[in-house]
């Protein structure tokens, strides 16, 4: 799955679902006005009513198909005071996992809900990259599969995973300091992706000589 950017310079924020996520009791508008304002059919959506915010909960709202953005999936964090950063990314994994079970193709993240989040016990201005970049980490590997000893039966049977997520920005350019926590974020993942794959491999595969390989490649990069 790619990363991608939208701005709002960019026109209208395109994505088969839009990800925001919600404490307990807290109003989702207040949360993301400009989602709001782009997505007034979230106001009259029958799944709003029944959406309370508790850990693990996940509320999918319906808007008109051919909308630009006519999906939004609302995503529990439970209560505010109970947050940390296991919290997160276990919330957006999940999400993911939705997702990808549904069948959509592209995602979307509203960046202005992250700002709302606590995500280190003392709030500062960087907070929200971090949360971008845990969320970018979190969204990669929920979706890793180590598919090298897979038949190619049960690669027909898995669900395809969504082509691309992107942080959808208020801003007309995207901050550089975004740009930077996406790119760590991904860095990071591959990272775990290659020590799973390499862990998950048979001992005659993986063998001390592949081992070597890899950490030279590593170097090289």
């Amino acid at each position: 799955m790619d990363i991608h950017f939208q701005n709002a310079s960019g026109g209208d924020w395109q994505a088969d679902c839009a990800l925001l996520f919600v404490f307990e009791k807290e109003s989702p508008a207040s949360v993301a006005p400009a989602l709001w304002q782009r997505c007034p059919w979230l106001d009259i959506s029958p799944a709003l009513r029944d959406f309370t915010g508790k850990k693990d909960e996940m509320a999918l709202l319906y808007g008109h198909p051919e909308l630009p953005l006519s999906r939004v999936l609302l995503v529990g964090l439970g209560k505010k005071e109970k947050f940390s950063l296991t919290v997160f990314r276990t919330a957006v994994a999940k999400a993911v996992h939705l997702c990808r079970a549904r069948g959509f193709a592209t995602l979307g993240l509203p960046v202005e809900g992250l700002g709302a989040l606590p995500s280190l016990p003392n709030p500062s201005e960087g907070d929200q990259d971090t949360l971008i970049r845990e969320a970018v980490v979190a969204a990669l590997l929920c979706l890793h599969r180590c598919d090298t000893y897979r038949s190619s039966k049960s690669e027909d049977d898995a669900p395809a995973d969504p082509r691309w997520l992107a942080l959808l920005f208020t801003e007309d350019h995207t901050p550089d300091p975004a740009r930077k926590a996406v790119r760590q974020g991904e860095a990071e993942a591959a990272g775990v992706m290659l020590a799973r794959d390499l862990s998950n491999g048979p001992a005659n595969h993986v063998t001390p000589t592949v081992l070597a390989d890899e950490a030279q490649k590593l170097a090289k990069a």
